[in-house]
C-alpha cells in the first residue's frame, strides 16, 4: 500500500563544525505535493535537505524517505537541482549529457545507455522545451533554459520526490511561470517537489509551506502558517519591506 508520507523526520539535529544548526525537527512531509521550506540566511534549510538525502551526517534523529532509513536504497528514487552556483559551469558538457545522467543513476556511471533511455532522454528535452539546445554547453544558456535542463534530468531519473533549492535565483516572471507549468505536471504525475524558496510572493502556488531558523517554526497549508507571528519568529527582523508589503497584501486577500 502507497503512503501518503514521502519524508518522516523524527527529533533530527545537525551540528556543523561542532555548532547545532538543526535543532530536534520533526516533520512529516506528504506525497504527491508540493512544498516550499522557508527561513532566512543561515537557517538551515540546504542543511536539512543535504540531511535527508545522506550528503551530510546527523548527529541524533531519525530519517525515513519512501519509508526507507538506508540512504542506498532510496538514493534513486530522488532527484536534487542544487543552487546555481554550486555548479560548475565551466565543466565541458552538453545539455545532452547533463540530461543523460539522470539515467546513470540507474544503470551505473559506466553503463551504456539503451535505445529506451535514449528515447526518454529526448522526449524530456522535448517536453520542457530545450530540445533546440540538446548540443549546446550548459553554461551558453540563459538562467531559466538552464533550470529546464535539471527538471528534463530529473524527468528521466523518473524519481519520487525532486528537491529543488532555490531554482528561480535570477530567473524572470515569464521562465518562473514556465518551471512551475513543468513542476505541476510532476504533481500531477505524483511526485513529491520540495523547494527551498525566498520569494514570498509566489507561497500561494504551494501545497504546504515550512518555517524554520535552527529549528521547526511551523508546518501546514500556507493560510494555517503563513502569518504575522510565524514569519516574525523565523525571519526577525531579516524581512524587507517589499517582503512585509506582500505579507500584509497577502494575507488581506484570504
Amino acid at each position: 500500500m502507497k503512503s501518503d508520507v514521502a519524508i518522516a523526520i523524527n527529533n533530527l539535529t545537525v551540528s556543523y563544525r561542532q555548532r547545532p544548526v538543526l535543532r530536534s525537527i520533526t516533520a512529516k512531509i506528504p506525497a504527491g505535493k508540493l512544498l516550499a521550506i522557508l527561513g532566512p540566511n543561515g537557517a538551515g534549510k540546504s542543511t536539512l535537505v543535504k540531511a535527508i538525502l545522506g550528503l551530510i551526517p546527523k548527529d541524533s534523529g531519525e530519517i525515513l524517505v519512501l519509508g526507507e532509513s538506508d540512504v542506498k536504497k532510496f538514493r534513486t528514487r530522488i532527484a536534487y537541482i542544487p543552487q546555481k552556483e554550486q555548479i560548475d559551469w565551466d565543466f565541458p558538457v552538453i545539455v545532452r549529457d547533463v540530461v543523460a545522467m539522470g539515467r546513470y543513476h540507474a544503470r551505473g556511471w559506466f553503463a551504456w545507455l539503451s535505445a529506451d533511455d535514449r528515447r526518454l532522454i529526448e522526449q524530456a528535452m522535448q517536453e520542457v522545451g530545450i530540445s533546440d539546445f540538446a548540443d549546446k554547453h550548459i553554461r551558453l544558456l540563459s538562467g531559466g533554459q538552464q533550470q529546464r535542463v535539471f527538471i528534463a534530468r530529473a524527468l528521466v531519473q523518473q524519481s519520487d520526490i525532486l528537491f529543488m533549492d532555490e531554482p528561480f535565483v535570477g530567473v524572470d516572471a515569464t521562465t518562473q511561470n514556465a518551471i512551475f507549468v513543468l513542476i505541476e505536471k510532476l504533481k500531477a504525475a505524483g511526485k513529491t517537489i520540495i523547494m527551498i524558496n525566498h520569494d514570498l510572493s509566489i507561497l500561494k502556488k504551494f501545497d504546504r509551506l515550512m518555517l524554520i531558523n535552527k529549528g521547526l517554526i511551523a508546518m501546514g497549508a500556507p493560510e494555517e502558517v503563513y502569518t504575522e507571528a510565524n514569519l516574525q519568529k523565523t525571519y526577525g527582523g531579516q524581512m524587507t519591506i517589499v517582503d512585509q508589503a506582500e505579507t500584509t497584501l497577502w494575507q488581506a486577500k484570504l
